[in-house]
Parts: C-alpha cells; structure tokens; sequence
C-alpha cells in the first residue's frame, strides 16, 4: 500500500513533531511505500544541504520551499503559505497513483 504523510515538520529539523512522524514513516515504511510531503524550513541543518526532493531509507521526501518564511515573527503560521503548501500537497498526491 501507498501512505502518504502530510507534516510541516520532518528530518533533519529537531523537534517533538519531527520526531514523531518520522518514527510513524519508519515504522509504515516497513511494510508500504511512503511519501513525507513537508516544509523546507532551512535550506542548511548542522552544515548538510536539505533538498527539496530526496529518498531516507525507504521514505521519499517532498519538501516545499516557500517563497518567504512559512512562519511569522510571532511563531504563528502565514496563512498564505499554508495555502501553497496544501496546493503542493495535493499536485504531489495528484501526480501518483
């Protein structure tokens, strides 16, 4: 089976969050295909590039890189970008099978 996963955050950032759907995409990824769609938050982590397309193991990540920051000064999410990444979550999901 194929399972994507629709996350704003995922390796290599740090956090509870990243950590806990990229434990869920180890496990799933065991027995299915999985795709991570996700938010490039840095182009930069502990001096490794993150690309915005790559495979970790047997996961396949999709990252979109918004055009400015995806999150505002207050830590608040911009509701513009949210739009494009659901738009770039569903052109990825509409392109597979």
């Amino acid at each position: 089976m194929r399972v994507a996963i629709a996350a704003e955050g995922f390796i290599p950032y740090v956090g509870g969050v990243e950590i806990r759907y990229t434990k869920i995409a180890e496990a799933l990824s065991r027995k299915h295909q999985v795709d991570v769609l996700t938010v490039m938050q840095r182009e930069e982590v502990g001096g490794r590039v993150v690309d915005e397309t790559e495979k970790i193991g047997r996961i396949r990540v999709f990252r979109y890189k918004p055009k400015r920051s995806y999150f505002a000064h207050d830590g608040t999410r911009v509701i513009s970008e949210i739009r494009k990444y659901a738009g770039f979550c569903r052109e990825i999901l509409k392109n597979g099978d």
